[in-house]
This record gives C-alpha cells, structure tokens and sequence, in this order.
C-alpha cells in the first residue's frame, strides 16, 4: 500500500514510497516532471518605492542568486519583474529578467524572444 509520509516536523516536504518500499520520490515530482518555473513579481505601495528602486531590487536578486552555489547549478528557472510591467505589456512580452543565467529580458515562460515573434 503506497503512503505519504512527512519529511519534516512540520508536515512540509511530502514524500511518497511504493508499496514496495522504493526510494522516496518528493509529492511535487509526480506532478511536474522538473521544479516548477517561478515568477516573482515586484510593487511599490509607498511614495518612496520607485520603478528604479524596484529595478535594483531585481538586480539585487540576481546578485545574491549568483552567489549561491547551490542555486548556480540547479535547474531551477526563475525571472522576475515589476507590476507595472506587467499591467502595461502583459505576461508573454519580454518583461522577466531571469534571477539565474543572462539577464536577457524573457517572457512568461522564461523564453528569449528570438525575431519578435514567440517562440514554441
């Protein structure tokens, strides 16, 4: 009989075996066969928190990412960007700066946009 069992204290971090007592295989991996892409979006709710300041918010993101060395060589995708951003050229345009790798600017999916058009 398959189970799933706690990993911690807490209950966070479910695992699950197979009847036969295999390998414990995280719960998030029968569902996504990679770690999930993340989006991280950033606002300002105060006068002093400026499209600039959010800007190197992001940069400072990227900086402490790239010292993680953990981080630099899993393959984890992760971008972020601004609301404003967001609101104004919607998701598919290439507003994300990835946290990992090049700062290109991607879209949603964490593509580059080669020729303008998206790609597949």
């Amino acid at each position: 009989m398959a189970r799933t069992v706690p990993t911690s204290e807490q209950g966070r971090g479910h695992t699950r075996t197979t009847a036969r007592g295999a390998a414990a295989v995280p719960a998030w991996r029968h569902r996504y066969p990679a770690y999930p892409r993340i989006l991280l979006i950033l606002t300002g709710t105060t006068p002093t928190c400026t499209p600039a300041r959010l800007h190197r918010r992001i940069a400072d993101l990227r900086s402490l990412a790239h010292t993680g060395p953990l981080l630099t060589t899993t393959p984890i995708r992760a971008g972020a960007t601004t609301l404003d951003h967001l609101r104004e050229h919607g998701p598919f345009a290439p507003i994300f700066t990835p946290v990992l790798g090049a700062a290109d600017p991607v879209d949603a999916w964490l593509r580059l946009r080669t020729d303008g058009a998206s790609t597949t």
